[in-house]
């Protein structure tokens, strides 16, 4: 199964994130599940995610092949496809955001497996003072070992 994302809220490289989905736990939809969220449904044509889904498809043979062979100088994939078949699947993904020092961050949580992807708000300053830190504590020892041989 190819999972290709259908609504413009949310990209496929988020939904690559927050990946896996057990497709298995799959339900048939009831309204009750969605009863006290926003929920964003599809909006873009299935035809758009079809060729997605087909660029994925392609990825996942050309993978397989170079996995199976060390060395490979060219190689041209023309495949055919049989049995396409679509299913329109509510996913429990969801969306949340904040602000910290007036910057909004928005994030992606996978609902089946708690997995979150997005951004975080990052100082310069305590990233750099940390690996100052770091290379110091590092730094010490290898600098007592040098001294004593």
């Amino acid at each position: 199964d190819i999972i290709v994302e259908s609504n413009d809220k949310i990209t496929q490289s988020d939904i690559a994130d927050i990946m896996p989905y057990d497709l298995s736990e799959c339900v048939d939809y009831n309204s009750d599940f969605t009863k006290g969220y926003t929920v964003s449904y599809y909006n873009q044509q299935v035809q758009d995610a079809e060729v997605v889904a087909k660029r994925q498809m392609l990825k996942r043979i050309e993978s397989s092949i170079r996995s199976k062979y060390s060395s490979i100088e060219s190689l041209s994939i023309d495949p055919t496809y049989s049995n396409i078949a679509y299913n329109y699947t509510l996913l429990p993904a969801y969306f949340f955001g904040y602000e910290y020092n007036k910057k909004s961050y928005i994030n992606v949580m996978n609902g089946q497996n708690g997995k979150v992807t997005g951004d975080v708000p990052r100082s310069p300053l305590k990233i750099t003072l940390l690996v100052l830190l770091l290379m110091i504590l590092i730094g010490i020892p290898i600098l007592a070992i040098a001294l004593t041989m």
